[in-house]
């Protein structure tokens, strides 16, 4: 729960913890817990999203001056303001990122969960990044520009495809990200639409 996560960024910060090069946080409740619901008869505990933002907050002044190259955080109640957080706290020497998508919280009934989020991994060196379909939202679509605009990066990927992201708030950083990048060549976004960027990208498509 919160109150564990900040025990794990306090380790971070002695000389063990500087020594940590993964992290797997997955399937915690990092943010709270509430039950499931009384009407539905069901005291099932499950994800308070977003809510308690005390430890994530630690955990993530911790990442930033961290030596850790993998990190993996899903199912854990992330919503879009935890992730926004953890967009300016990524590590500089971040190998790969495994986070669950923030575009689509709640399924038909109210509920949050896997059904609604899709997990995705952002990994240095991959000359495509491919995240159609996985419910991406305006938090995700930033943590994208910023994971772009690593000199690493950028120098890499040719190709992302984003179709069905909620681009929303995004669009300036992603479009600042298009313009640093020196290998970028095609991008898809909307319903699939492909569009070359190839000494020619246009901020008004986005």
């Amino acid at each position: 729960g919160p109150a564990e996560i900040k025990e794990v960024a306090a380790f971070l910060m002695t000389p063990a913890g500087a020594a940590i090069a993964s992290l797997t946080i997955s399937g915690n409740f990092i943010f709270g817990s509430k039950n499931r619901g009384a009407y539905l008869g069901d005291n099932t505990q499950v994800h308070d999203v977003d809510k308690d933002q005390s430890g994530w907050n630690n955990l993530c002044e911790q990442l930033k001056v961290s030596n850790i190259t993998s990190f993996t955080a899903s199912y854990i109640g992330m919503g879009p303001v935890a992730l926004r957080t953890l967009a300016t706290s990524l590590p500089a020497v971040l190998n790969s990122v495994t986070l669950d998508s923030t575009g689509v919280m709640k399924d038909e009934y109210g509920g949050t969960g896997q059904g609604t989020q899709k997990t995705y991994t952002l990994t240095v060196g991959e000359e495509k990044i491919d995240l159609s379909k996985k419910n991406l939202g305006s938090a995700d679509v930033a943590l994208v520009a910023t994971w772009l605009q690593r000199p690493e990066v950028r120098a890499t990927v040719a190709d992302l495809n984003i179709s069905e992201a909620i681009i929303g708030d995004a669009g300036p950083s992603l479009v600042d990200a298009i313009s640093s990048s020196t290998a970028l060549n095609f991008i898809t976004i909307g319903k699939g639409l492909r569009l070359p960027l190839k000494d020619n990208y246009d901020s008004d498509v986005l």
